[in-house]
């Protein structure tokens, strides 16, 4: 691997982007070497420090700094400052010698002023350990001879043995090593913590996991009980549950059944009530026969009128007569004779009369004494349900009291009603109050069911009784009293009549004692147009008596019908009562199985699984399940199994899956342990092959790097012995058998080169001299030994380049010939880019870059090829 080219845009003083290329293979198997020239603070050791940063520098003491964003550009007078730094280092892989397959190899590291990093290979972004592993294993040494600054030649020496072993780690190349070694020690700790943080785990899982496979266990014998049980309760609801669903389906089809036939029963009572309100409509007839009534008694005395006034023209006639000697007889006779027809036909209308008010007045007793006994029920009933939490049915008690008054009141009113107009008012009121009936029945037989001995329709059916019982009474109150009227009129009629006989016998008798012959025709026209009237109101009389016994026989027939119809709608009401009741004993005992279904459907939700209940909700028994339900011995296995589940426990049904969860985890736990003790044991034996690796590694280059640096260190000094001494440390006593060495915890395997070499001390002597400690060198003859050693490292263990800033600072003209020298030796063996002011060294170079500083304060580059410009001169020559 070789570096071919350096890229530097806002490092220090490089504000612009700079490109530096160093030359390929010059010729033979030489590297090549690049000098840089210049003058003091124009920027040259910022090469150097460009070098180191992008090679993973964190020290900002040795790249001069003290804040990380002094590596970027501050700024001038005449540029402003940046806000980034990124240099970029490419190298040259076709000899594969770097542990990547690419071809040329690229790290660029960006640093941003806010202190931000970035690493980038071949434009990938990695981590800077990335980078320190790969230059590891490419022999690149961050710290020690791949960049060798000014001071860095004094610090070799003025380091302690212990802090001088770090430099020789990378002189051996034993460092990439020591690096996989340091990982692999941060791994074994690492998995150390793992470990016991997984046998922590395991600690806590292992009592759990032994609970749940107790439970576990008790959950299978449970299962198996439960399973049982399962069956057992299957049998018993599933039977349970069809036996109850019968049932309701047989009340249900009751229901539905006596539904219909009340229905029908209700549609005949309502065309029975529909006939009574017509018949109720029809009761204006009594308004026709009172007309009918007045009308007649009009005529009648209209016809005593002129009844009077033929009597005053006859006796003037009479009177005539008596002057003449004659009378009219004959009429008188006549109207004798109508008069005695009328009072036999009125003698025989009032005996009929009188029969008929004596049998309603029998009827009347009859009914009121039925009307108490029922009334003393009521009262009994009454008290009965006082005792009772009914309130609704009080309250329809209460409504019913209430319109029970108001009939009281109706039939009072129509025992002193005188007129028609309290008749009619009374009518209307009747009306009002069959609508309240109506009502209060409707709101009674849709209450609910009674539920105690004290049934409260027994109450209903005794104030329907009473009610149809004072309508009768009503109805035949009614009838005597228009018999009553009857009877008045008739005797009216017959009073009137009999004054007329009266009055006729004593004309008659008054006209025998006078002269009969004579006759008065002065008032004949006026006594024949007063008999055309008498003839045509006797007429009217009689057309109305029949029509008045016409209507006394149709309203008789009429009530024998109301009678009729009254009975077959109380008979009609009486059967829809006892289907109501039949209905309503069919609802009490649905609901009661319908509860029983709803405890059933509870049970099975809270008792049994989702599927099992809807498997008994949908299956039929088998003829053998059945058999099994109905033996006396089922329901005692079916108590056992729940008693012996009740002493098995209730376990969480998650026992199970949180069993084989732990379970899981034990053994993936249990696999981890495995693997990191596996890994804890390759672990280590890879640091024992590390550590083999490393001791052979530094043993075998630590004597070529003493015997190169004696050989240099001949050259530079011209003679004199120069070596490296390692010191080691005492060893500690062994372990007896059973005991071991430290507190346990690290393994023999740490014993590794830092445990067995306490430093490396550096011996030299120049020619004619002996000196105990370096110490007493003189200046230049530190520097000559620093460089001889350096050169030892390269010649022993080369890197594939060397960055040297002005190491020949202090030599002599004579040693900065024998240093180029030995530098041109070992370009050979590696790529030197040497930051000089020496011309010996300038000669040497094959690649010359000068850096210059204008006024801008910025860093500029100038190169030349100094073979290409000796070509030039020869040729000049």
């Amino acid at each position: 691997m070789q570096f071919i080219k350096l890229e530097i845009q806002g490092f220090k003083s490089f504000a612009d982007k700079t490109t530096l290329e160093f030359s390929h293979k010059i010729s033979g198997d030489k590297k090549g070497i690049t000098a840089v020239v210049g003058p003091n603070g124009s920027g040259k050791s910022n090469i150097a420090d460009a070098v180191r940063w992008v090679l993973g520098e964190q020290s900002l003491k040795i790249l001069r700094g003290k804040l990380s964003e002094d590596v970027v550009f501050a700024g001038s007078e005449m540029k402003n400052r940046l806000n980034f730094a990124e240099v970029t280092a490419t190298f040259d892989n076709t000899d594969q010698s770097a542990p990547l397959e690419y071809p040329e190899i690229v790290i660029r590291r960006r640093i941003f002023r806010s202190g931000e990093s970035e690493y980038y290979i071949n434009n990938s972004k990695v981590r800077l350990q990335d980078i320190v592993l790969f230059l590891a294993k490419a022999h690149v040494g961050q710290k020690s001879y791949s960049v060798i600054g000014q001071g860095m030649i004094d610090q070799i020496f003025a380091l302690t043995p212990e802090a001088r072993k770090n430099f020789f780690d990378e002189a051996t190349g034993v460092k990439e090593y020591q690096i996989k070694r340091d990982q692999a020690i941060l791994k074994i700790n690492h998995t150390r913590e793992n470990l016991k943080e997984v046998e922590i785990q395991l600690a806590e899982i292992e009592p759990r996991l032994r609970s749940l496979t107790r439970q576990k266990k008790r959950l299978e014998e449970r299962a198996e009980v439960e399973k049982t049980l399962r069956e057992l309760q299957r049998i018993h609801f599933t039977n349970i549950y069809n036996e109850l669903k019968n049932l309701i389906d047989s009340f249900i089809d009751k229901k539905r059944i006596k539904e219909n036939e009340i229905s029908a029963g209700r549609t005949e009572a309502e065309k029975l009530s529909f006939g009574l309100e017509e018949f109720e409509k029809a009761a204006t007839r009594g308004t026709a026969y009172g007309e009918l009534n007045d009308r007649y008694q009009r005529f009648f005395r209209e016809r005593a009128n002129i009844l009077g006034e033929l009597e005053i023209i006859r006796a003037k006639k009479t009177l005539g007569a008596s002057q003449t000697g004659g009378i009219n007889l004959i009429s008188l006779e006549e109207q004798r004779r109508k008069i005695n027809n009328s009072l036999a036909a009125l003698e025989n209308e009032t005996a009929s009369n009188k029969n008929v008010l004596g049998q309603s007045d029998k009827n009347l007793a009859d009914m009121k004494i039925s009307l108490a006994e029922i009334q003393k029920q009521k009262q009994s009933h009454q008290a009965d349900l006082s005792s009772s939490d009914k309130n609704s049915e009080h309250r329809l008690i209460a409504d019913w009291d209430k319109i029970y008054k108001r009939i009281a009141d109706f039939l009072h009113g129509l025992e002193t009603a005188d007129s028609l107009e309290k008749f009619e008012d009374l009518r209307e009121e009747a009306h009002i109050l069959r609508g309240d009936l109506v009502k209060f029945h409707q709101s009674w037989r849709v209450r609910p069911a009674a539920q105690n001995s004290n049934d409260p329709s027994r109450l209903v059916r005794i104030f329907e009784q009473e009610s149809a019982l004072l309508k009768q009474i009503a109805d035949i109150e009614a009838a005597a009293r228009f018999a009553k009227e009857s009877a008045e009129r008739l005797k009216a009629q017959t009073a009137a009549l009999n004054a007329e006989l009266e009055r006729i016998e004593k004309t008659i008798h008054a006209a025998h004692g006078k002269d009969k012959g004579r006759q008065d025709t002065l008032f004949a026209k006026e006594e024949e147009e007063l008999l055309a009237k008498q003839e045509k109101l006797d007429r009217d009389i009689k057309r109305l008596e029949m029509q008045l016994s016409e209507f006394q026989h149709k309203e008789t027939e009429e009530r024998r019908k109301l009678i009729d119809l009254e009975k077959t709608f109380r008979e009609a009401q009486n059967k829809l009562r006892n289907l109501e009741q039949e209905l309503s004993a069919i609802n009490i005992d649905l609901t009661r199985e319908q509860t029983r279904f709803e405890e059933l459907e509870r049970t099975l939700i809270a008792e049994l699984p989702a599927d099992l209940a809807q498997k008994i909700r949908s299956e039929k028994l088998a003829e053998q399940d059945l058999v099994q339900a109905q033996n006396p011995e089922f329901l005692q296995n079916l108590n056992k199994a729940k008693h012996q589940l009740e002493l098995i426990g209730g376990i969480d049904e998650n026992v199970i899956s949180e069993h084989d969860s732990t379970a899981e985890r034990f053994e993936f736990l249990s696999g981890q342990t495995a693997d990191l003790q596996k890994s804890l044991a390759d672990l280590e034996n890879l640091i024992r092959d590390l550590d083999e690796t490393i001791h052979k590694e530094f043993s075998k280059n630590f004597r070529v790097i003493n015997e190169h640096f004696e050989h240099y260190f001949k050259i530079l000094f011209r003679g004199g012995k120069a070596k490296l001494i390692l010191e080691e440390r005492a060893k500690e006593p062994e372990a007896e058998d059973g005991e071991e060495i430290g507190n346990g915890e690290e393994p023999e395997i740490k014993k590794t080169l830092e445990d067995r070499i306490a430093g490396i001390d550096i011996r030299a002597n120049p020619p004619g001299k002996k000196i105990s400690s370096i110490n007493m060198l003189s200046g230049g003859e530190r520097s000559l030994t620093a460089i001889a050693l350096i050169c030892a490292i390269i010649s022993a263990n080369p890197s594939p380049f060397v960055v040297l800033d002005e190491v020949d600072a202090a030599l002599d003209e004579a040693n900065t010939h024998r240093f180029a020298g030995i530098i041109e030796e070992l370009s050979h063996k590696t790529q030197f880019i040497v930051i000089t002011h020496n011309r010996a060294t300038m000669e040497k170079s094959q690649m010359l870059y000068g850096v210059t500083m204008g006024q801008d304060g910025i860093s500029k580059i100038l190169s030349i090829k100094l073979e290409e410009a000796e070509g030039i001169v020869k040729k000049q020559v």
